[in-house]
């Protein structure tokens, strides 16, 4: 991250065992899977988006509209794959361009 710096920082939480990651754009992040080019979250404002390994740019950014906190993330085979609305709405987005894919209810 230290190409990041001014997007990007990390924090201490009130947990000593657990760092809060923040990043502008997008708001702290909830959950995060990483790959070998790219972070991949989804964040306390219902937003899932791409950061860049290399330097912390942001690649896409999704703002989701149900009501309800993004549940789990995974990746798979090139798809992101999202479960929200309290479990009640799953999502599949392109992970090179965040293109929604499908959904289901």
């Amino acid at each position: 991250l230290t190409g990041a710096c001014t997007a990007a920082y990390v924090s201490e939480a009130q947990d000593p065992m657990r760092l809060d990651w923040y990043r502008e754009g997008i708001g702290p992040v909830q959950n995060a899977i990483i790959d070998s080019k790219s972070i991949y979250v989804a964040t306390k404002q219902n937003v899932i988006a791409s950061v860049s390994k290399a330097d912390g740019e942001l690649a896409w950014r999704r703002v989701l509209t149900e009501p309800g906190p993004v549940d789990a993330l995974q990746l798979h085979a090139g798809v992101l794959v999202s479960l929200s609305d309290y479990g009640r709405k799953l999502n599949f987005w392109k992970a090179k361009d965040g293109a929604l894919k499908g959904s289901a209810v």
